[in-house]
């Protein structure tokens, strides 16, 4: 049978400090506000929602170029050449 007292005690060896230099890390919390520019991540949703508006705004843009173009083409008579192949 144990008794308490033999249990209780830890080796000496393991409560020993280690010889030589030590060093301490410290670590930044767990998420997204880690490295050298910290952003909520609100603003990285923003930051997305911004970005998918600028590029569907940029193609609706050249859809409606590209409709006005052929609209105007569609009224020219086709006897014509256009103006840059005429010599």
């Amino acid at each position: 049978m144990q008794t308490g007292a033999d249990s209780a005690a830890p080796p000496a060896t393991a409560t020993a400090q280690p010889s030589g230099p030590t060093y301490r890390v410290e670590r930044p919390p767990p998420g997204l506000a880690q490295g050298q520019y910290a952003v909520s991540p609100w603003f990285i949703a923003l930051a997305a929602v911004a970005l998918v508006g600028a590029i569907g705004f940029f193609f609706w843009w050249r859809h409606r170029q590209h409709e006005r173009r052929n609209r105007f083409q569609s009224v020219s008579p086709q006897s014509v050449p256009p103006p840059s192949s005429r010599r």
